[in-house]
């Protein structure tokens, strides 16, 4: 099992070998709510919320793709510390287009992949789901 990677993951490169073995294979996709996944974000990028400073550089990265108008919205979230609404925008109007249009290019089995759903945030509903994939697969 591996996770649906681009070529890069930050400064590394991930081989050609290994990226056409992934777009050919069988897919399984792991799905979470939008209220879910906010959650998880809050924990993985907590350290945010103590220097805002810094989601607001990376934010102002995105204006060519958003505009000024949205960024300026989505840094008065940030200022205002208000990390749930500007966690779920992102992942709705950023993220996810962006990556539904990546895995829908690269993974051709994607269509008819089996869709499994995250049940909670604990790590009792990450143990169900790793064994509802692996019997899966």
């Amino acid at each position: 099992y591996v996770e649906a990677e681009s070529r890069r993951i930050g400064a590394i490169g991930v081989p050609d070998a290994l990226i056409a073995a992934m777009w050919s294979a069988e897919c399984i996709v792991l799905n979470a709510s939008v209220e879910r996944r906010v959650e998880l974000l809050g924990q993985e990028y907590a350290h945010f919320v103590t220097d805002p400073a810094k989601l607001v550089a990376d934010l102002r990265s995105l204006a060519a793709l958003h505009g000024h108008g949205r960024i300026e919205h989505w840094t008065g979230l940030a200022l205002a510390g208000d990390w749930r609404t500007l966690t779920r925008e992102l992942l709705l109007d950023h993220y996810d287009p962006a990556y539904g249009r990546a895995i829908s290019r690269h993974y051709p089995a994607l269509p008819r992949a089996r869709q499994l759903e995250l049940q909670g945030v604990d790590d009792a509903a990450f143990d169900a789901l790793a064994q509802e994939c692996a019997a899966a697969g």
